[in-house]
């Protein structure tokens, strides 16, 4: 038995609500809706209800330009203008010679700045490499004596004393009085020389035993650096002064030497005329002779270095020494 179908639509759609199908079906017939997808449009105002709807235009695509080949006049001449390039104005000697100038000035200034900050950095390491090698040179050292003589003795003594405030007049009252000192008074000032240089070397003496050996030999290569850039201050970097230091060997011609001058045979003789015949007695020697001298000389060497590692440690010795000793 055929039976309908009913589709049912939007109340907003142009379509009937319902769409009634026929249908085959034994049962007590029932309405089928199919859901059908629709497409919302705006609803047509109320002044033309009742008219005919109106076409409705839609946007077609234009169809896509085809490449242009450039046989075109117009498409020739734009590139002939861009395989041209633009003619640039010659510039005039005027404007060269000045443009050749700014360059030039600027380059100038720019290497007088670069030759400025190199020179302020070198003098900043340098200054920075002189407080390091002062600090190294243990500048705070005691002296070693006071009084080189016994009139410095009795002058520092009379210029202390004296009443005047001029410096000249003190130094000129004391060189009047010590001419006028008793031979009890010059034994007076040596007794305080002598005392007053003991006490210092007596303090010295501890202040150095009071820092490594080590140190006292880095202060040593430091004051010989500095003795070198300011030989105007030899005295004040003079060579610290440590027991503990080994002695240095004696070379083959000194042992030599010494040998020479301990026979006696250069009695009555001047040390200049005394070493000149040492000097041509030495080089008259046989090989066979010299190396008496050699093997001396290299025993002293090894002792020289076994005391110095003891002392100052084995990195202490330098790469000179090391070769000595290994060509001994």
């Amino acid at each position: 038995m055929l039976t309908h179908m009913a589709l049912r639509f939007s109340a907003r759609s142009r379509l009937p609500n319902v769409i009634v199908l026929p249908r085959c079906n034994r049962a007590t017939p029932s309405p089928l809706v199919l859901p059908i997808r629709t497409y919302a449009t705006p609803g047509r105002p109320k002044s033309v209800v009742g008219e005919p709807s109106r076409p409705v235009k839609r946007a077609v695509k234009n169809a896509a330009a085809k490449p242009r080949d450039g046989t075109s006049a117009a498409e020739k001449k734009i590139a002939a203008k861009k395989r041209k390039p633009a003619s640039k104005q010659a510039a005039t000697p005027e404007k060269a010679a000045k443009r050749l100038a700014v360059s030039t000035r600027k380059a100038e200034r720019a290497a007088a700045s670069k030759e400025k900050a190199a020179q302020r950095k070198a003098a900043i390491a340098k200054k920075t490499k002189l407080e390091d090698l002062k600090a190294t040179a243990l500048p705070e050292a005691p002296k070693k004596s006071v009084y080189s003589s016994t009139y410095q003795a009795f002058w520092a003594e009379a210029v202390r004393q004296s009443d005047s405030e001029n410096v000249n007049d003190r130094v000129k009252e004391a060189a009047a009085k010590w001419k006028q000192v008793s031979a009890a008074d010059v034994e007076h000032y040596n007794h305080l020389r002598r005392t007053a240089n003991e006490a210092a070397a007596a303090e010295y003496k501890r202040w150095i035993e009071a820092h490594p050996p080590n140190d006292i030999r880095l202060a040593n290569l430091a004051r010989a650096q500095l003795r070198r850039q300011f030989p105007s201050q030899k005295s004040k970097w003079a060579d610290l002064s440590d027991e503990r230091r080994p002695k240095r060997p004696i070379s083959p011609f000194l042992i030599f030497n010494i040998d020479r001058q301990n026979s006696g045979d250069f009695a009555n003789i001047k040390i200049p005329e005394r070493a000149k015949l040492i000097s041509e007695e030495w080089k008259a020697l046989s090989q066979s002779e010299k190396d008496k001298y050699n093997r001396l000389f290299s025993q002293d060497m090894q002792r020289y270095l076994e005391e110095h590692a003891q002392v100052y440690g084995p990195d202490a010795i330098t790469p000179r020494k090391s070769a000595v000793a290994a060509a001994a």
